[in-house]
């Protein structure tokens, strides 16, 4: 009898490099999702590459500049505009015209569009803010819990009702204000209606009325008011970033973003919810920041076809419903991220919708060159103004001149 044949080889996986920077409950969600690729696609194995968000970034363009970069990214605002021009990410167009997916159903902004009529990024997950507070303290002081359309006025009287202790001796704070474009003051310059970049993105626009007087009503509310910890007393609270001041109970309302309710989900016994933010009295909206995220494949990538579909099942119906699941991310996609039985609008928070809702009334950060570099500039030269030690003019001149100065580069 004629010998057997040889058994045939196992084919060896193909492997999808995939780089992001998350950490904790989101690493573990994005490993999960790499890995419920693979058991859909048996060939394929996605292997995480993990580093913090500078070090990602700065390793990433010595990868891309080098041809070595990973398959797939998180991608970042601050640096889609610099990889399209560099030629650096796979052209999606083709891929997207192919198999009919439309980014209609997803929220989307400028570093997710097309950009010269081609797809270089889609959108994968989005944040968003809102105010979360703590419904034990409003039920200790037989104080309504807030409305959903409520007013920069109703919000300061309730943070003074909600503060304990008088200046100097506060032991607990009606409301946490941080010193930020991104979850701090960005809404409240948005809802009344001004701007921290002019139309060419190439100048501050803080001292424009609009934006003073909102910088101004955030200032008034942590030293005139008292109802708000300056920055020094931030860093005392928070113990240099150690501790949440809101999770630690020592604060009862905090404008943030949606990055917050995955840690207060996990705080067992926590009492809390969140609201939209409140309007402006100038002009009568609410305006949210929300920051879609971008996520990119490279342009230099052996496994197109393999990236792009990796790309495809993380904006599917299944792979969004995972990111809901927790609260870890609100999802890109509208559906998912608006299904109250089971998607992200679904309790609990009681009014988890409302960070859904929110995306009705949204902005971007408005991403330009040196945006990274802008932000710190801007968010430093208003620190002393939010501590008292300076006026809100002087300071305000100071980060736009500042802010000028990082947004044109290096001389």
């Amino acid at each position: 009898m004629p010998p057997p044949p040889p058994p045939t080889p196992t084919p060896t996986p193909l492997v999808i490099r995939f780089a992001h920077w998350e950490s904790g409950a989101a690493e573990k969600l994005l490993g999960s999702l790499g890995e419920r690729f693979g058991n859909l696609n048996p060939r394929l194995v996605v292997q995480p590459e993990v580093a913090p968000y500078g070090v990602q970034f700065a390793r990433l363009q010595a990868e891309l500049a080098g041809g070595s970069a990973p398959d797939v990214f998180v991608n970042s605002g601050p640096y889609v505009a610099q990889f399209v021009q560099q030629r650096w990410l796979l052209d999606l167009t083709d891929y997207l015209s192919r198999d009919q997916l439309q980014l209609s159903a997803f929220w989307t902004e400028p570093t997710t569009s097309p950009i010269e009529g081609r797809q270089f990024t889609l959108p994968i997950w989005n944040a968003t803010e809102v105010v979360f507070f703590n419904r034990q303290h409003f039920a200790e002081l037989k104080i309504s819990e807030p409305p959903s359309d409520w007013t920069w006025d109703q919000f300061l009287s309730i943070a003074r009702q909600m503060t304990r202790g008088k200046p100097g001796e506060v032991t607990r704070w009606g409301v946490l204000l941080t010193n930020d474009l991104q979850g701090g003051w960005g809404s409240f310059v948005a809802s009344n209606g001004g701007e921290w970049l002019d139309a060419t993105g190439k100048r501050t626009d803080l001292q424009a009325p609009a934006s003073l007087g909102a910088l101004r009503w955030f200032a008034d509310a942590i030293l005139v008011h008292h109802v708000a910890p300056r920055p020094i007393e931030q860093q005392r609270l928070g113990q240099a970033g150690q501790i949440d001041p809101f999770l630690n109970g020592d604060v009862s309302m905090f404008p943030s973003g949606t990055w917050e309710i995955p840690a207060a989900l996990a705080r067992p016994g926590f009492q809390w919810d969140i609201r939209p933010l409140p309007r402006a009295p100038r002009t009568g909206s609410s305006v949210t920041i929300s920051c879609v995220q971008p996520v990119s494949a490279a342009a230099q990538t052996r496994l197109p076809d393999q990236a792009w579909q990796f790309l495809s099942f993380l904006l599917g119906h299944e792979a969004q419903a995972m990111l809901a699941n927790g609260k870890v991310k609100l999802p890109a996609r509208k559906d998912v991220a608006a299904d109250v039985s089971a998607g992200y609008a679904a309790p609990p928070p009681a009014h988890a919708a409302d960070a859904v809702a929110a995306m009705s009334h949204a902005r971007d950060l408005h991403f330009v060159p040196r945006w990274q570099e802008f932000r710190s500039a801007v968010v430093s030269a208003l620190t002393p103004a939010f501590d008292g030690r300076a006026s809100l003019s002087d300071a305000v001149q100071q980060a736009s001149a500042n802010g000028d100065a990082a947004l044109a580069g290096p001389s």
